[in-house]
């Protein structure tokens, strides 16, 4: 049995969404012989339909997140102050006995050095690292 009709009609007096309207699954057949509104108003005085209460969409999750916020959490902050103090370097490391084919067995890494560190590198010769920027 169909109960389109009903759901439509009673959404319309209940002055809601038809997805906020419940009908008893136990009284069908009654619910279906309501065909007009005044049955369905008698029908949800009777408490065979009834409208849902409101959905909660609870803040707590956001109110959690912005008080940690306040202490200072999730604001990304550590890192772009320590990436003003390094510089990401792209090193390559490839095994020289390759030279025919140089992407055969290399290695493209992204490293944060630190500056300290970075002068130490520019002073090694090593022929395998390429340091490139």
């Amino acid at each position: 049995v169909s109960l389109k009709l009903q759901k439509r009609l009673a959404s319309s007096v209940l002055k809601c969404g038809k997805r906020k309207i419940w009908l008893d699954p136990n009284e069908v057949n009654e619910i279906a012989l309501a065909n007009s509104r005044r049955n369905i108003q008698k029908l949800h005085r009777d408490g065979l339909i009834i409208k849902k209460p409101a959905v909660v969409h609870s803040r707590a999750r956001v109110q959690t997140r912005n008080e940690a916020k306040r202490k200072g959490r999730h604001t990304g902050e550590f890192w772009i102050v320590y990436l003003l103090f390094c510089v990401v370097v792209r090193v390559v490391c490839c095994e020289p006995a390759l030279a025919a084919n140089p992407f055969l067995r290399c290695q493209v890494r992204w490293l944060i050095l630190s500056s300290s560190i970075l002068e130490q590198a520019q002073g090694r010769e090593d022929s395998d690292v390429v340091v490139s920027f």
